[in-house]
């Protein structure tokens, strides 16, 4: 059975108001937000070919109905779960993850863009969609009753997905609707109607940005390195030919100051300072220095800083030891 795309747009004419109370949705990923996930990006309510948030933020694109949950990189291992009780109503899977990164790429699932993924019928008239799992994880059917929180499979990067993440959209009828404020064609300004639980809302708090990675590298570190995980979790070590200190963050605005500073036991090793030139939903910075011989045993630390419109918004050290 073939799964109702994301990417189908309902006519704005006669739509059904979501009332409240109705259903109560729950955290769709087996994780901690803001540690092992986040939110990248969240539902348009912008008619126009901008876009704009529920807060009436930046964190979203022109027509994108659903919220993103993302995770690290590729290598993670993270269960999908029901955001509420239901049936299962339509399921695809066997579409390989493959972050779709180039026309060309995208081009290839034009028709297919949720990826493996699955429909879920609740009680109201409410439908959930989850899209770009894991190739092989699905663990439902359609006719089956699951139970809000039962793990239906993993996070991957299947169909339209330039990151690994999880897009979940709900519908009520043939409304799309936004779980965090209601309908999407309700403006951004207007009064909100959450459908997240008490502990859910809670774990879910809107965030202005978030920075995923704080780490060390042996050099220059890209997206790329990030995504596929092939830069994270490294210890300096006195033999590295240079140490880099890199941060990356999610959804920074036009102007943001960011700066990252690599500290040794003698004092400040190298510092990088950047202007943010276009509201970005991933950023990268870096700086380092190369070694004459070794690295001097002592602490080490990369410090990372946000200035928003000129006010300080965000600092967090990591600290490592070379011996």
């Amino acid at each position: 059975m073939k799964l109702h795309l994301a990417a189908i747009v309902f006519l704005g004419l006669g739509l059904t108001p979501v009332r409240a109370g109705e259903i109560q949705l729950q955290v769709p990923l087996q994780c901690e937000i803001g540690k092992n996930c986040w939110i990248q990006q969240y539902a348009d309510h912008d008619p126009t070919a901008s876009a704009s948030d529920f807060a009436c933020g930046s964190e979203t694109y022109d027509n994108h109905d659903g919220t993103d949950f993302r995770v690290q990189n590729t290598q993670v291992d993270v269960n999908v779960l029901a955001a509420a009780e239901g049936t299962v109503k339509a399921v695809r899977d066997g579409m390989d993850d493959r972050l779709a990164i180039t026309p060309e790429l995208l081009a290839a699932v034009s028709s297919v863009e949720c990826g493996n993924g699955l429909v879920i019928t609740h009680q109201g008239g409410f439908e959930t969609q989850y899209c770009h799992m894991k190739k092989g994880s699905l663990l439902v059917k359609p006719g089956q009753h699951v139970a809000a929180g039962e793990v239906l499979g993993k996070v991957g990067f299947s169909g339209a997905a330039a990151f690994p993440h999880l897009h979940l959209s709900v519908r009520h009828g043939q409304t799309k609707v936004d779980p965090f404020s209601g309908p999407l064609t309700q403006d951004c300004h207007a009064s909100a109607t959450s459908l997240w639980s008490p502990l859910a809302a809670e774990a879910l708090h809107y965030q202005p940005f978030s920075m995923m990675d704080l780490g060390w590298a042996t050099g220059p570190v890209s997206e790329a390195d990030l995504e596929q995980g092939t830069a994270s979790g490294q210890a300096p070590a006195a033999s590295w030919p240079a140490l880099v200190g890199y941060a990356q963050f999610i959804n920074l605005r036009k102007g943001d100051s960011v700066q990252i500073t690599l500290i040794g036991p003698e004092g400040e090793l190298a510092r990088n300072v950047q202007i943010v030139e276009h509201d970005k939903a991933q950023y990268i910075i870096f700086a380092g220095k190369r070694a004459q011989s070794h690295w001097d045993a002592g602490t080490y630390r990369i410090v990372a800083d946000v200035l928003r419109q000129g006010l300080p918004k965000f600092e967090q050290t990591h600290t490592a030891e070379i011996k």
